[in-house]
């Protein structure tokens, strides 16, 4: 069986009530612009090898990350860093403790460096 990664790109929303118009926060804009120059470092270092995909999030060949990326790479981070193990899905959950949504905010400046 061909196990082929499809990318399904949509450029509407599904309602024009969808639509939202936020402020851009000093901290978000400094974080995308860190983000816009390190991706022109990439592209000119790579050059032919990077891809232009057009995307915010994407690793350092410009390819887009996938979605799975984080899931699957959450158990490693956690016995990288000494934390217990739990399925990243449980940091959704109101009713976890107050201790692993704390992890929860400590692995999202572990693992995204960049937000």
């Amino acid at each position: 069986m061909d196990k082929k990664l499809v990318l399904i790109a949509k450029d509407k929303l599904k309602t024009k009530s969808s639509h939202r118009t936020m402020p851009l926060f000093a901290e978000v804009e400094r974080r995308l612009l860190a983000e816009k120059e390190r991706q022109n470092r990439n592209r000119k270092l790579c050059k032919t090898a990077y891809t232009d995909s057009g995307y915010i999030f994407v690793n350092d060949l410009g390819e887009l990350i996938r979605p799975n990326f984080i899931t699957q790479h959450f158990a490693i981070l956690l016995e990288n860093k000494g934390l217990r193990k739990i399925r990243f899905h449980d940091l959704r959950h109101p009713y976890v403790k107050h201790a692993t949504k704390n992890m929860g905010r400590r692995f999202v400046r572990i693992f995204c460096p960049y937000f």
